[in-house]
């Protein structure tokens, strides 16, 4: 629940799906003994404007949330959001809701829950704002238990059932922080915090059985413990000259009486205290304002050091980052993000699953895996300080400085830290406190010069590429293998590739290589040649001749970019294709015998039978060839045909050879291996051979 205001007074429930497992984390199915009712709800949106000077703006539902539900006194569990016009919700229960039975609802959802006599809440110590819009998730809500009656007892299909409203337990406060002096109008707000005298938020339990809705004893709650409450700003509206055009900045607390102590603002340049010396009463679902003008505050500190804000459990703090919004149970890699003059940059080990921003069901998030690094920097600038707002899993750590719980705290440009640890670690907010540092250049991605192979550089056995220097670029990296791996930065601007057969075509890729800060890695460009044919003589080919050979090589890669092949054939005219290149391909995994590279296909489920083509072998007039290779699975249905030449025909098939009878005359052929998609299949030396 990430917009402006869901409730104040009182909210209509939206979609409540009740679930009948106890801290289960799936909505159940209905079945044939399931019966659903569902509840219309009067307003598609939520109720309630904040006051009569707040312009409207209240706050809508969004897919993913989650309301805790309850029928009778036990069996909590939660539905997700529905939205429509009007909302509704449903409620499956096996067998049927019973006469007099009780729904009860509460927000939001806590998996902890066990009865209705004990619902699990907090009012956060820490909360969040970015820009205009305030994570409501803050405010606990519950609803008057509906009472189930006899009509709705005795069918199976209502529509509509009643209706659920929720119920703020808690206590708005809406800071207007602006500036009468321009001086100090162009500051960044990055956090209120509100230290009281009396306890104002924290954990507590409510017994929601007991709950009604005009009563207002049966509404109050107890039990909190934490005096001091923050609101931590990213993406901060900007501050007017008066109070009309004031910033925005809101905050959760209990409703309480007798409240004195100090707001404190704190921006990117300073740092005011507010004391509040009159005693302060904030009700129940009321809000509750305070002008604080920057520009006449008596106590005003300059901050030394600057603050920067990483916000990744909003939907407008990944965008403020320039993170695109991943889809619901999806991620989007972080690799560089920037903040005021911090920057971070994610990493991650081979294998490994990169730092991502995840979306659990509309609960986003920052998670570092096993193998990440996540490292902060800053330029003419040293970072002190590095706060993590982390859920359960922190498992970071660090060489340098001094890790206490969530907080880092030394003196550095550069801190780099590290999850060796199997599980994750899941981060909310990182914020950063630095001194000095100036703004981060907005990185370029180099263009790679185009690469050539003059006839003087081509020989039988080796090319060499040349191209020419990309400024600003840290080293040049080369692949030999179709782009699939590269090898180490190299300054020369070319290289020779040895050890290579005579009359055939090689293609090299090449990137420019950036620094990762001012200048990203190029794309790749790509040049092929031809080394000079042998001053050997080659005899035309005979019976028993192999006219065709290959092995895959070592390296996996795209089939579509191997150029092996071998003996009478000319590779530079030997060509490979795949039906479907995400499941057919060069591949590195080995069976039986198989320890080096071959072809790969399957892993697909459903759908029409994977191929791979091996097209442009030249006969040389054979009347007959025999073609042979070795699979690792006999069992599948792997087969080998000829295509498209006019008057080939199958003279004979077996698991590991086919052959085919030719015209006699020159020509050439294409080879289609087919396996059922179902079967993964490797196979490796693939022999053509003039049988007649």
């Amino acid at each position: 629940m990430k917009n402006l205001f869901k409730s104040i007074l009182f909210i209509a429930a939206a979609a409540m799906t009740f679930s009948a497992c106890n801290k289960t984390e799936t909505e159940i199915p209905q079945n044939e003994e399931d019966f659903n009712y569902t509840f219309i709800l009067g307003s598609p949106e939520t109720r309630s404007l904040l006051s009569s000077d707040e312009n409207g703006k209240f706050g809508s539902w969004e897919n993913g949330d989650r309301l805790g539900t309850i029928v009778g006194e036990a069996n909590p569990g939660y539905s997700y959001v529905k939205l429509g016009t009007p909302v509704t919700f449903s409620i499956y229960k096996k067998g049927g809701l019973e006469e007099g039975e009780t729904i009860y609802a509460y927000y939001p959802y806590n998996n902890s829950t066990t009865s209705t006599s004990e619902i699990a809440f907090e009012i956060p110590e820490s909360q969040n704002q970015a820009g205009e819009v305030f994570d409501f998730d803050a405010i606990p809500r519950v609803a008057e238990g509906f009472v189930v009656p006899a009509e709705l007892a005795s069918e199976d299909d209502q529509t509509p059932v009643g209706e659920i409203n929720l119920v703020n337990l808690g206590s708005v406060i809406d800071f207007q922080v602006y500036s009468s002096d321009a001086t100090f109008a162009g500051e960044t707000v990055l956090s209120v915090e509100l230290e009281a005298s009396t306890a104002i938020a924290g954990s507590f339990t409510k017994d929601i059985t007991s709950v009604v809705a005009n009563t207002e004893s049966t509404l109050a709650i107890s039990g909190f413990t934490a005096k001091d409450v923050i609101t931590t700003v990213s993406n901060a509206p900007s501050l007017g000259a008066d109070r009309a055009n004031a910033a925005h900045i809101y905050m959760v607390i209990a409703p309480v009486t007798g409240v004195t102590g100090s707001v404190i603002v704190t921006t990117n340049k300073a740092v005011y205290t507010y004391n509040l010396a009159t005693a302060q009463t904030f009700k129940r679902a009321g809000l509750k304002s305070f002008g604080l003008n920057l520009g006449t505050c008596q106590n005003r500190v300059a901050s030394e050091t600057n603050t920067a804000i990483f916000v990744f459990n909003t939907t407008d703090g990944i965008q403020s980052l320039g993170l695109d919004l991943p889809a619901s149970g999806s991620g989007t890699t972080v690799e560089r993000v920037v903040s005021d003059c911090i920057v971070l940059m994610g990493n991650v080990a081979s294998g490994s699953t990169a730092p991502r921003v995840w979306n659990s069901n509309g609960t986003y998030n920052f998670r570092v895996n096993k193998n990440n690094t996540i490292t902060f920097s800053v330029s003419e600038g040293t970072i002190k300080k590095i706060t993590f707002d982390a859920g359960s899993k922190f498992n970071l750590t660090v060489a340098d400085g001094t890790l206490s719980g969530t907080t880092w705290e030394g003196d550095a440009s550069t801190v780099v830290f590290t999850n060796t640890d199997a599980d994750r670690t899941d981060i909310n907010t990182i914020t950063v406190t630095y001194t000095g540092g100036v703004a981060p250049v907005v990185p370029v991605t180099l263009i790679m010069s185009d690469i050539v192979c003059d006839d003087a550089e081509q020989n039988e056995n080796s090319l060499t590429f040349s191209w020419s220097e990309v400024e600003n670029a840290t080293g040049y990296q080369v692949s030999t293998d179709g782009g699939s791996t590269y090898g180490d930065p190299q300054e020369e601007l070319s290289y020779t590739w040895t050890g290579l057969a005579a009359g055939r075509q090689y293609t090299i890729y090449v990137k420019a290589v950036g620094d990762g800060i001012s200048y990203y890695t190029s794309e790749a460009k790509s040049q092929s040649a031809k080394t000079k044919e042998s001053d050997v003589p080659v005899e035309n080919p005979s019976v028993g001749d192999v006219l065709f050979s290959t092995d895959f090589g070592t390296t996996a890669m795209a089939l579509s970019a191997y150029t092996g092949g071998s003996s009478y054939n000319d590779a530079s005219i030997i060509t490979y294709t795949a039906s479907d290149a995400s499941y057919v391909r060069i591949d590195t995994g080995s069976a039986g015998n198989m320890t080096s590279a071959n072809l790969f296909l399957g892993g697909k489920n459903g759908g029409s039978g994977l191929t791979a083509t091996i097209s442009g072998i030249k006969t040389y007039g054979a009347k007959k060839v025999t073609v042979s290779w070795a699979a690792n699975n006999t069992s599948s249905t792997l087969t080998v045909t000829e295509s498209e030449t006019e008057g080939v025909k199958s003279e004979s098939s077996a698991s590991n050879s086919a052959t085919f009878v030719l015209s006699g005359e020159e020509e050439t052929i294409s080879l289609v291996f087919t396996t059922n998609s179902k079967s993964n299949t490797r196979v490796d030396d693939v022999e053509v051979v003039f049988s007649e």
